[in-house]
């Protein structure tokens, strides 16, 4: 038993523990501290202390970068050997080296070529590759190797490219043939050569070829040929592709569908659009010769991979019969009198526009009479509303009628055996309609108890009859 308690307290300490550790929270550099708050503390991990109520490095340490952002040690100042991953590192380009036979610590020292600043707290270094951070204190980039610093690391200046850690000559810099320098050589990856007369690097193929300032590569141009091995073949320009040519003789550049190529080449141009779709008619996003009204904000949507696409309005805009693309249901709207059409609610849709605190929305005119049928994309009346038949004005839902009930109002109503559903958004089949006898009485508006039409039974005049009775016939 005393097993068991001694375990349960155990248990209890290290959740306590760890409840204790999860509520600290660690502060990054220069973040706002306080020497008297346990719960947020500068992060130790990476060597930072408060002070002047700020997280700061002490004074025989610096900020740096390079060492994933943490506290670097000045030159001079003792630092450990052994085990070498707990840091804290020594700041910049200075090494930790050993000192005094010790093996567990050494001291921060500048390794040749680079020397103490003149404050002897930092490395003076000269970075000579690409991706050497340059952010520290007395550290440049070699401008002999056109390098600059970018952000926090070396790379190569405009004009030159990178080869690995070297920067090699780019489209029309300076260069020389033969030369083992890489900043003078022009590189053959990017399909360049050095012109021995000009001594600026070119495109390898000559007129063939056309430099590409975004993908920094030479490009075969429209209708030049881009045959190059039986299984590599050069690049061709923006949209177009590498095919076989008339008659199946060798392979060149040709423009892709609904495009053609400059006069000179170096550019595939758009065919002119040949004819505007109208709204809802099919259309092809490849095709860029038969377009969707773009003018109207009109878009080749196509909701679903496996059907058909057609111009329509993108969400949350509404198409209207003009082809225009006005707010639709739940969308942004504005009240204010001639706002851009993007904001006016779709009328035709009986939407209006509905200040709900800082935000309008699109939204039917009265949500407790009306609803949106997502479907059709149009507002509907709920049934048992009061209606009006015209074409005009807004609808009752598909599984309903608007027709006279008792007197001369006229409602949404269900069809006989079709009673409304809970939310009244449309009428559904019911068994426990009854049909009524031949001379019973009847209300023609009452669909759960009619006169069944299948018995050539109708209600005249609060009977069922026969169409014969009303003739004048007997049953």
């Amino acid at each position: 038993m005393n097993q068991i308690i001694k375990a349960q307290c155990l248990v209890l300490l290290i959740l306590s523990v760890l409840n204790a550790v999860v509520s600290w929270a660690y502060l990054d550099y220069e973040a706002p501290c306080s020497p008297s708050d346990t719960e947020n503390v500068c992060d130790p991990s990476k060597f930072l202390k408060c002070i002047d109520n700020t997280c700061l490095c002490n004074g025989t340490m610096v900020w740096d970068v390079k060492n994933v952002e943490r506290c670097g040690l000045k030159l001079g100042q003792v630092c450990p050997i052994y085990p070498s991953f707990r840091g804290p590192f020594c700041y910049g380009t200075a090494v930790c080296k050993e000192s005094d036979g010790h093996l567990q610590q050494g001291i921060c020292t500048c390794v040749s070529p680079d020397e103490p600043s003149p404050n002897g707290e930092y490395c003076i270094h000269l970075a000579h590759n690409v991706g050497e951070y340059c952010t520290q204190h007395y550290v440049t980039c070699s401008t002999t190797d056109r390098l600059i610093c970018s952000g926090t690391q070396c790379t190569c200046e405009s004009g030159w490219l990178v080869n690995g850690t070297v920067c090699m000559a780019g489209f029309n810099s300076t260069c020389k043939v033969g030369s083992e320098l890489p900043i003078e050589t022009c590189r053959s990856n990017n399909l360049l050569k050095c012109n021995p007369e000009t001594e600026r690097c070119e495109c390898s193929r000559g007129t063939d070829h056309i430099w590409h300032e975004n993908t920094k590569i030479c490009l075969t141009k429209a209708g030049a040929t881009c045959e190059h091995d039986d299984f590599h073949h050069y690049e061709c320009i923006e949209k177009a592709s590498c095919r076989t040519g008339p008659n199946g003789l060798g392979r060149i550049c040709t423009c892709n569908k609904y495009h053609h190529p400059s006069p000179d080449g170096t550019e595939c141009v758009q065919d002119p659009v040949e004819r505007i779709l109208a709204p809802g008619e099919l259309c092809d996003p490849e095709n860029l010769v038969e377009v969707c009204n773009y003018a109207k904000d009109n878009v080749c949507s196509c909701p679903n991979k496996n059907f058909t696409c057609s111009c329509d309005c993108e969400k949350p805009f509404l198409i209207n019969s003009k082809g225009e693309c006005p707010a639709g249901f739940e969308a942004p709207c504005e009240n204010l009198p001639n706002s851009p059409i993007n904001l006016t609610c779709n009328e035709e849709a009986y939407l209006k526009c509905h200040q709900i605190g800082e935000n309008s929305t699109c939204g039917c005119d009265s949500p407790l009479s009306q609803f949106y049928d997502r479907v059709l994309k149009t507002c509907q009346l709920r049934v048992g509303q009061e209606c009006d038949p015209s074409p005009d004005k807004i609808s009752c839902p598909e599984t309903s009628i608007c027709r006279k009930t008792d007197g001369d109002i006229t409602r949404c109503w269900c069809e006989h055996s079709y009673k409304p559903s809970e939310d009244e958004r449309r009428c559904y089949y019911t068994y426990s309609a009854t049909q009524l006898p031949h001379g019973a009485a009847c209300q023609e508006w009452n669909y759960l108890e009619f006169c069944p039409k299948s018995w050539n039974l109708f209600c005249v005049n609060g009977t069922c009859q026969c169409p014969e009775e009303i003739e004048g016939k007997i049953w």
